[in-house]
């Protein structure tokens, strides 16, 4: 078993490193916008437009973010996430915006947006529990609209150009899966039944093999 975690993680990891790789011209030069796929780790406030019992809509969340005069933002922290810290040391010009919030329109979205969800996870049964909450599946079908909303912007050639050289793509997701799911008796019983551990990892890679294939894709602009 310990094999298939390896190989689960060692995935991921892969994956980060493709975002960057893909985006060397943005380390080079300031970042245009950043695009954020995840849970609670990076949500900027998308759960505050769900109807869920997994929020940070109160204090003591916010209380060190200075963009907010210290009031929560639906971050699930003190500050900022790991995703607003990178976008500023890369020269981002303003945080990615929660794709649910009324004001992510127009030319709000070159800045970037965030699709994480608090409680979200690989699986579409994860984070059941909390009643609403954005999986993978769902955030990566927001993105594509996002990308043929910035097609409409710049015309498809520089679109393409502003999402494969100006913009940075992460995503930090995974830990629901057995937090929010697998582990948690009442959620996940079927699936206890039916998998043992190395075959629930089997099916979180392949199901986020999908997702990933169709990112691309939709990153690339070819579907």
């Amino acid at each position: 078993m310990a094999l298939k975690y390896h190989n689960f993680f060692s995935l991921l990891l892969l994956l980060v490193n493709l975002s960057f790789h893909g985006n060397i011209a943005a380390q080079n030069a300031k970042l245009a916008a950043s695009f954020i796929f995840g849970d609670s780790l990076v949500d900027a406030g998308n759960n505050n437009y769900l109807s869920t019992f997994s929020k940070a809509d109160v204090p003591p969340n916010g209380i060190d973010f200075k963009a907010s005069g210290g009031n929560p933002t639906g971050r699930f922290t003190n500050g900022r996430t790991i995703s607003d810290i990178v976008g500023e040391e890369l020269g981002q010009p303003s945080y990615a915006v929660p794709y649910l919030a009324p004001n992510t329109t127009g030319k709000t979205i070159l800045n970037g947006v965030n699709y994480a969800s608090g409680g979200g996870g690989i699986l579409n049964a994860t984070g059941s529990l909390f009643v609403n909450r954005l999986g993978m599946d769902i955030q990566i079908n927001y993105f594509n609209i996002t990308r043929k909303q910035i097609d409409k912007l710049l015309g498809k050639s520089e679109a393409r150009d502003y999402i494969m050289k100006k913009s940075l793509f992460s995503i930090i997701v995974g830990s629901n899966d057995f937090l929010n799911n697998y582990l948690l008796p009442f959620v996940s019983s079927g699936v206890r039944v039916s998998q043992n551990p190395d075959a629930f990892v089997d099916d979180m890679i392949n199901h986020f093999r999908s997702n990933y294939t169709d990112f691309t894709n939709w990153k690339l602009g070819s579907l």
